[in-house]
């Protein structure tokens, strides 16, 4: 008999959750309401964590005045170092909290969405949807429906990382060693971000 975690912020429906495993399941279960962004459980308490598509938020957005934009891809430089300097202080909180609650020879298990290797990030296509959200935001700031420097002050608090740059990041943290990294399929990758519009925006909305 093993026992289950799932960790989500509070406002997440954890009776959705619980609804929906098997009423005849051989484990226990619990919810962890909190946010990853540091130490959810006791030290040496789990053996196997599997964290998916949630490592590119950030735990805050960056206050730096970004005009006309509210995406870092095609930003100024200091708003391109704002966001990898709290990319790079996150994966340190969460890799270092990781150590401490995982038992020595446990496994940590990551799934997240990656920039390419070798591709700007203004060509990746998430980068290029958003460019296109803050287009949109731009133009009804320009109607008036909505204020400029709303637009301005607001950053996506999101930042995708290329396999490469994490694997610097995995090297420089004392506590785990990499025992494989390997990227998804691309026929997996547009199903995590479709390019049907009306799909892609009704998962935006959600």
């Amino acid at each position: 008999m093993f026992h289950v975690h799932f960790s989500d912020h509070v406002l997440n429906d954890f009776n959705t959750l619980f609804k929906s495993l098997p009423p005849n399941r051989d484990y226990h279960v619990s919810g962890v309401p909190s946010t990853f962004h540091g130490r959810l459980f006791p030290r040496d308490y789990l053996h196997i964590v599997h964290c998916s598509l949630v490592l590119h938020w950030l735990s805050r957005a960056s206050t730096v005045k970004n005009s006309g934009k509210i995406f870092y891809t095609g930003a100024p430089q200091e708003v391109i170092e704002a966001y990898l300097r709290q990319h790079a202080y996150d994966m340190s909180k969460f890799l270092d909290a990781q150590a401490q609650e995982v038992v020595s020879g446990g496994l940590v298990m990551l799934v997240m969405p990656a920039c390419p290797d070798g591709v700007p990030h203004s060509k990746f296509l998430v980068s290029v949807f958003f460019d296109m959200l803050g287009d949109c935001l731009v133009d009804l700031a320009r109607k008036g429906i909505i204020e400029e420097n709303k637009v301005d002050e607001f950053n996506l608090p999101m930042f995708f990382t290329s396999p490469q740059e994490f694997e610097q990041t995995m090297k420089q943290n004392q506590g785990f060693s990499m025992e494989r990294m390997e990227v998804l399929p691309e026929v997996n990758g547009k199903e995590l971000f479709p390019r049907h519009v009306p799909h892609r925006a009704s998962n935006q909305r959600s």
